[in-house]
């Protein structure tokens, strides 16, 4: 469905990264976070994160705008994978049998 839509809205890394793995807008709304999340904040930070009232009105404003949503899927454009997570998964399994 992802790819169909406009844009994806969640809190949940894994349906958003999904979408980013798909070159597919996305934004993350999580109102009163404590901590940072790694994945959409950290040092990757390729995906918007709103994490008070204030910053998620904003980015919701922000997603109807055609040049910023080109802004960020063009950084999303950068997000590449290796293919082999999978395998790496699997390895780290039987590595724990």
């Amino acid at each position: 469905l992802s790819l169909a839509a406009d844009g994806t809205i969640g809190e949940h890394s894994t349906t958003l990264l999904e979408v980013a793995m798909t070159h597919g807008f996305c934004m993350s709304m999580m109102p009163g976070l404590i901590g940072d999340n790694p994945l959409l904040i950290g040092e990757l930070g390729f995906i918007p994160v709103g994490t008070d009232e204030k910053t998620c009105q904003e980015l919701l404003i922000q997603a109807t705008d055609p040049a910023y949503r080109a802004k960020w899927l063009e950084k999303l454009s950068e997000f590449a994978t290796d293919g082999k997570a999978t395998a790496r998964v699997v390895e780290l399994i039987y590595s724990l049998l």
